[in-house]
């Protein structure tokens, strides 16, 4: 699977669980630390607006749905963020679709890495996705469909996740009988299991 559809695929799983969310739901506590289901929905629609600016060679958009931001879901353009982010992945697709991911990438990848490309941004987003599908979904009991194919992307580009807060928290072990999604969320330092 390449980036694009790895891409076409985890949004797929964010569109889905989002759809499923509650209207009267989403000020509830997530379960990304210190964000609510509205905050992590923005967050996603962020990464998806920073894909479509990247790859559509528009320059750079405000840092408001970084990582560790503080309530980013108040920047929302529109009060339902299950519709901001349809729209949003709508644009990221299009973008992608033109060939611009190899335009560069946002700026602040391009600190860390000057060669980044809009591509390298949209494939460290595939687990970001995922993580975040789980986030939300997980929170409202929501069913949560994930494409082996989008997952073994998602695995193969995240051998080192950033272990801090705000990012992912140490590994934690699932079991024996964890299956592959839940394997994934453990590595990132979520724990799949009931709370």
């Amino acid at each position: 699977m390449d980036v694009i559809a790895a891409n076409l695929s985890a949004a797929d799983t964010v569109d889905k669980v989002l759809a499923a969310v509650p209207p009267d739901a989403w000020d509830r506590t997530s379960r990304c630390q210190e964000w609510t289901l509205r905050d992590v929905a923005a967050h996603v629609v962020w990464g998806r607006d920073v894909v479509a600016a990247a790859a559509g060679g528009r320059g750079e958009i405000a840092p408001w749905g970084t990582p560790g931001t503080p309530s980013p879901g108040q920047h929302l353009g529109g009060p339902d963020p299950a519709v901001e982010f349809h729209r949003a992945r709508q644009a990221a697709d299009a973008a992608m679709a033109t060939g611009g991911l190899e335009l560069p990438g946002p700026e602040f990848l391009r600190k860390a890495k000057p060669e980044a490309t809009a591509g390298d941004f949209a494939t460290i987003l595939v687990a970001d996705l995922l993580a975040h599908a789980w986030d939300i979904g997980s929170a409202v009991g929501a069913p949560i469909e994930v494409d082996p194919g989008a997952l073994a992307f998602a695995l193969s580009s995240t051998s080192r996740p950033i272990r801090a807060p705000g990012m992912f928290a140490d590994p934690v072990d699932v079991g024996p009988d964890a299956t592959a999604y839940e394997r994934f969320l453990g590595f990132l330092g979520r724990d799949p299991r009931p709370v």
